[in-house]
């Protein structure tokens, strides 16, 4: 997803990055709050979520032109092929079906998961790789010169 952003040059709105500030600060005092935190009064400078706000953006838009244009959407065959294989490793893989079947925001969270592994089998099918040879300090980052 790093190289995809990285290599994606377009204008991102900025009104879009604005809303996803104020999601992400709101996302933040909800976690506070949840940790026991009186977060009545605290308000939290957009700035710190910026940042973070237009790569979610980016990525987003990037990763919808991708999903539309290639026709990748998570179909229902693989939607449940995904949930019978997380219910395999339970006990009664039967509650595990129910569990997902039961909410349309766990199946929301499963097709987001299978529509994730498709963008990311295209663009690896369709990535160039190149091989490089580096000595064991450069790819730990290691910096030894004395």
């Amino acid at each position: 997803m790093d190289a995809l952003v990285k290599v994606t040059d377009m204008e991102v709105p900025k009104v879009m990055i604005a809303q996803d500030a104020e999601r992400l600060a709101e996302m933040t005092r909800q976690d506070m709050a949840q940790r026991g935190m009186d977060v009545k009064n605290l308000s939290f400078p957009l700035d710190l979520f910026n940042a973070k706000a237009e790569r979610r953006v980016r990525l987003g838009l990037i990763l919808s032109e991708l999903v539309g244009g290639n026709n990748l959407q998570a179909t229902q065959e693989q939607v449940k092929a995904q949930i019978e294989d997380f219910a395999q490793s339970y006990e009664d893989p039967k509650e595990v079906l129910k569990y997902y079947y039961s909410d349309r925001r766990r199946l929301f969270e499963v097709e987001a998961l299978v529509l994730e592994e498709n963008v990311v089998n295209y663009v690896l099918g369709k990535a160039k790789v190149t091989t490089k040879a580096i000595t064991f300090d450069e790819l730990m980052g290691s910096n030894t010169q004395a």
